[in-house]
């Protein structure tokens, strides 16, 4: 049952999130409305974090299950920015020769790190201050 939960959770909550990395407009812009709307997310029900997060660092080590459930949930969301990252370079925003697939998984990373940070402190200013260095690694 906590497998259909949480892949209904993937679904509830990682589908728009995806959706949203393809939304046109300056990458820069798009990629700060996504980590603002994940920051928002994060601090509802008093930084209790996300679902999928909690349950890749509580369970995906010890349940196969979850951990193909949970892995494919962070392939999916690297595709999602490596396809915005691309498109960054066609546009010029961020330099020809940085590598796509490492910059998303830094990406998710700053992420699941966003999890964690607002379970950790559960102040926005800290979490954005997080975002605003990863944009700014990007060059965004």
């Amino acid at each position: 049952m906590f497998q259909a939960a949480l892949e209904r959770y993937r679904d509830l909550q990682g589908i728009p999130l995806r959706r949203s990395l393809e939304r046109e407009g300056p990458v820069g812009e798009v990629l700060r409305d996504f980590f603002d709307a994940a920051i928002a997310n994060l601090m509802k029900n008093d930084g209790k974090g996300c679902l999928m997060a909690n349950t890749t660092t509580e369970l995906a080590l010890h349940d196969e299950k979850i951990f193909k459930i949970c892995s494919g949930n962070a392939r999916q969301l690297e595709a999602a920015f490596s396809g915005l990252l691309a498109r960054a370079q066609q546009q010029g925003e961020i330099a020809d020769d940085r590598p796509i697939v490492q910059l998303a998984r830094f990406l998710v990373n700053t992420m699941n790190g966003l999890a964690v940070t607002a379970k950790a402190t559960r102040d926005r200013k800290t979490l954005k201050d997080v975002v605003d260095v990863a944009l700014s690694a990007l060059g965004l």
